[in-house]
């Protein structure tokens, strides 16, 4: 359905509402045989994926038996082979965040072209699959921390800097971009060391079409850490997008993890 692991129930049906009109015969009219690979796809691929994702019970299954393959990677030693671009990139540089922007970049683009429905399938599909590989457990988007549990008592600042990103990798993932900008604000406050604190200002101001400010503050964070995971996946080169094929391959498995 292009949702990331970490999506809700409200997001899951909305997306659901927005296929059933993307693919519904009167928009892919065009031709007779468009009309016809528009109602498979959403028959056999996005239908079923909405019965179960829309049923807790199923959805939990569902995420036992992802969690069961995952783990089974980690248990042997070897990272599972993939062979897109985002997902390898997320096997690098694994974070949350990374992760969502790119099932987002792949979710944009999977139903533009019926031709490539498959191919973008299969790239969401292993974008899962390193991310839970990368998880010890399927986590949603960050909360705020009312009640942390900690082994060893962390300095006042840094504890409050901590919250204040928690918050503000939740409000990103909600897109409410400047209560979560004022939420860093807050952390650099307690914290101005924190590489974190800038790459997600870097993340706000990107989405924001703020390139200038997202580019400065992307290497201010690089500058604290060379190896900051989100400041390095935006600075870096952005995969491009598969090729089309050149006619619609028939809907085919696509694998336990792209039924998001």
């Amino acid at each position: 359905m292009g949702l990331p692991l970490t999506a809700e129930p409200q997001e899951i049906r909305r997306k659901f509402l927005q296929l059933a009109k993307m693919l519904h015969p009167d928009v892919f009219a065009r031709s007779p045989a468009e009309k016809t690979w528009a109602e498979r796809y959403f028959a056999r691929m996005v239908g079923p994926a909405y019965q179960k994702l829309n049923s807790d019970r199923d959805r939990s299954e569902y995420f036992a038996t992802l969690r069961y393959f995952a783990e089974d990677f980690k248990q042997k030693g070897n990272p599972p082979n993939v062979t897109s671009e985002f997902a390898q990139k997320l096997l690098k540089l694994p974070h949350e965040i990374t992760y969502n922007d790119f099932a987002q970049q792949l979710a944009a683009k999977q139903y533009q072209s019926l031709e490539q429905v498959i191919d973008y399938t299969e790239q969401l599909s292993e974008l899962n699959l390193v991310f839970l590989f990368v998880q010890k457990t399927l986590v949603q988007p960050a909360r705020p921390i009312e009640e942390p549990t900690v082994v060893q008592e962390a300095p006042p600042s840094e504890s409050k800097a901590a919250r204040h990103i928690a918050a503000a990798e939740a409000l990103i993932g909600k897109k409410k971009l400047t209560e979560a900008l004022a939420e860093l604000k807050l952390a650099e406050k307690q914290d101005p060391k924190l590489s974190t604190v800038y790459a997600l200002m870097g993340v706000v101001y990107s989405q924001q079409k703020a390139e200038v400010m997202a580019k400065s503050n992307f290497q201010k964070a690089l500058r604290l850490n060379p190896k900051d995971p989100i400041a390095l996946q935006y600075t870096n080169p952005k995969p491009g997008a598969a090729p089309a094929s050149k006619t619609a391959p028939p809907p085919k498995k696509k694998g336990l993890f792209g039924l998001f």
